[in-house]
């Protein structure tokens, strides 16, 4: 076979894969959490846990209360990632929220 046929056929074989491939290639997921306690009580609370997990303590046993990273937070979002502590995969995790009279609505993904 002509060299420029293989190179069609290879070319052709590798868009048919990444057409039936396509897509994330990890978990996404969108949750939704109503808080009748103040804006503040919930942020400091997420800060706070993510730091604490920061380190390999809560890794034992296959445990992934570990490797959280804080990368940023604000008033209304707090951005996270988190290493999975055997595979390494690193998710990333956002909370944005706002308040809706006296509670608190917030959307994790």
């Amino acid at each position: 076979m002509h060299p420029v046929r293989w190179f069609l056929a290879v070319l052709l074989v590798v868009g048919a894969s990444e057409l039936c491939c396509a897509g994330p290639l990890h978990a996404q997921c969108k949750v939704e959490w109503y808080f009748g306690i103040p804006c503040q009580v919930v942020y400091e609370s997420l800060v706070s846990q993510i730091k604490k997990w920061r380190t390999m303590a809560g890794c034992t046993m296959g445990g992934q209360r570990c490797l959280y990273k804080l990368q940023s937070a604000s008033v209304h979002f707090i951005a996270a990632k988190h290493t999975t502590p055997f595979k390494k995969y690193v998710d990333d995790i956002n909370f944005r929220w706002s308040p809706i009279t006296s509670s608190l609505a917030v959307m994790f993904r």
